[in-house]
């Protein structure tokens, strides 16, 4: 049973090994979960059935998205879709330009 997700507004997928990948707490035992994934403008950008906290911020091409803020909405069997926003970031906080 599912009692609650946590989620996190950011995410870097720049291969430093510290939050590469977009996760959410607590789906562990969800059932059918599928993260949804919506750039500002409301165009679908990547979509994933069974998801399991590996979205680094590619998009439906396969290609990395680019730096910005996107909506999510992530729904299973278990618990009330999980609808908020998460920014994506490609360089680390201490990259210097």
């Amino acid at each position: 049973e599912v009692s609650e997700y946590t989620t996190y507004r950011g995410f870097s997928p720049n291969g430093d090994g510290i939050n590469d990948f977009f996760e959410i707490d607590g789906i562990n035992d969800a059932l059918n979960g599928e993260l949804t994934v919506y750039d500002q403008n409301g165009k679908q950008v990547y979509n994933k059935r069974s998801y399991d906290n590996r979205w680094s911020g590619e998009g439906l091409d396969g290609h990395p998205l680019p730096e910005g803020i996107y909506y999510y909405e992530y729904r299973s069997d278990q618990h009330d879709a999980l609808r908020d926003y998460v920014v994506l970031r490609r360089q680390s906080a201490t990259s210097h330009p």
